[in-house]
């Protein structure tokens, strides 16, 4: 079960000193005797849970809360003891039990929500888990009560709730593969539902041409999804970024003899409707530089990166355009920019150590050259870790065994 259970348990478990005539009472046996039995269970129950051995606290427990009904620690551990050995059903009474009885116990209402989401009572358990998933510290308890809060709130239909807690969880366990997974299915979910919603809600929207489109597209299913984005544009022709997702869609689409001045005119429509649209111009920018039209090409890259102080992308295209034009020592400053906004970017060092040869500066260019190397291989080894990650590593050259 959950690892480092051990400090939590040893941090509840509570003295063992009793009222003597509680056990006269409910045993008929001397005080002092019945003292020094419970004494003895409570410290072998206590042992059992600092070494998560979970039947012998268990039996433990149970034999502790017979001989007294009034402890709250001991129904508490008890609850712990059967949730961490993968019983909820029986850790709820025992828990309910401990909030009975002490009703500041907090620790007893968090592992009683956590219990209550796992056996599925779910309208129960959430306001526990909510009341719980702020306050608590440690990361393990915090983990199980997040993600018994975020399946609950799915559950029900709570959307809401869910995001709140994998918000929370994200922002306080963002490493954590499982919530990560879950984040993924969470979003994906209230994404479908929001669709489902969109369509009956509103079946003549534009939005559900656009919608249609994005899914035909993610299909390859070209004319289809073309067709959806023309629809878009009968009905909303001003629509700002249609008509750059519809030449998007066209170069990604085979090609045809008519594919990159069809494409061409669509991104030129978008900068009319839309002139600060940073992608457009950048495409126009790669269409010019391919068509060796190294004026136009220069200009559209030198607009992007005034609009996109930040698109590496852009200033890579304008170095490498002016270097083709015979202007190299233009290309420096604009490729200084692109290695500054990305260093790790192996193609950046490359133009500038073109533009720096070419502009007769050796030691600098000689620099580049080595940053371009270095890079090269910091991303084949990241690529290939990836690889071995989801695939195994690759098979090699020795014979077999």
């Amino acid at each position: 079960m959950i690892k480092r259970f051990r400090t939590i348990l040893l941090s509840l478990t509570l003295t063992t000193s009793f009222v003597a005539g509680d056990f006269g009472l409910q045993t008929g046996k001397p005080a002092a005797s019945q003292s020094t039995e419970t004494d003895l269970a409570a410290r072998e129950a206590q042992n059992a849970l600092s070494r998560e051995d979970w039947p012998a606290a268990i039996r433990g427990y149970e034999k502790l809360v017979k001989l007294s009904r009034s402890r709250a620690d001991f129904f508490l551990n008890l609850g712990i003891a059967y949730y961490s050995a993968g019983q909820p059903f029986e850790a709820v009474p025992a828990l309910r039990q401990a909030s009975k009885l002490k009703s500041d116990l907090t620790t007893a209402r968090d592992y009683l929500g956590a219990s209550l989401a796992q056996v599925g009572q779910c309208r129960e358990a959430l306001p526990l888990l909510k009341k719980s998933i702020s306050r608590i510290t440690d990361q393990h308890l915090k983990r199980v009560v997040g993600l018994g809060g975020v399946r609950c709130s799915m559950s029900v239909g709570k959307a809401d709730e869910a995001i709140d807690f994998i918000r929370r969880l994200n922002r306080d366990l963002p490493n954590d593969p499982e919530i990560l997974y879950l984040s993924v299915h969470v979003y994906s979910d209230l994404s479908m539902k929001a669709s489902q919603d969109l369509l009956f809600k509103a079946p003549a929207s534009y939005q559900v041409h656009l919608l249609n489109a994005e899914a035909l597209e993610t299909q390859e299913r070209w004319d289809d999804a073309a067709y959806e984005y023309r629809q878009v544009l009968a009905k909303n022709p001003a629509l700002p970024g249609i008509h750059y997702r519809l030449g998007r869609l066209l170069l990604s689409a085979p090609k045809k003899p008519t594919t990159t001045e069809d494409a061409r005119r669509e991104f030129e429509e978008e900068l009319k409707i839309d002139p600060r649209n940073a992608g457009a111009e950048y495409v126009l920018g790669e269409l010019a530089r391919q068509a060796r039209q190294w004026p136009q090409a220069i200009e559209h890259f030198s607009r992007v990166s005034k609009l996109n102080p930040t698109f590496a992308d852009a200033f890579i295209g304008l170095g490498k355009s002016l270097v083709s034009a015979g202007r190299p020592e233009e290309a420096v400053k604009p490729l200084e920019t692109a290695v500054r906004l990305q260093p790790e970017n192996p193609v950046a060092h490359f133009q500038l150590a073109t533009a720096y040869r070419r502009a007769g500066r050796k030691d600098e260019a000689e620099r580049e050259f080595a940053a371009h190397r270095k890079t090269s291989d910091q991303a084949r080894q990241r690529t290939e870790g990836i690889q071995n990650a989801v695939l195994g590593p690759p098979q090699t050259a020795e014979p077999p065994d």
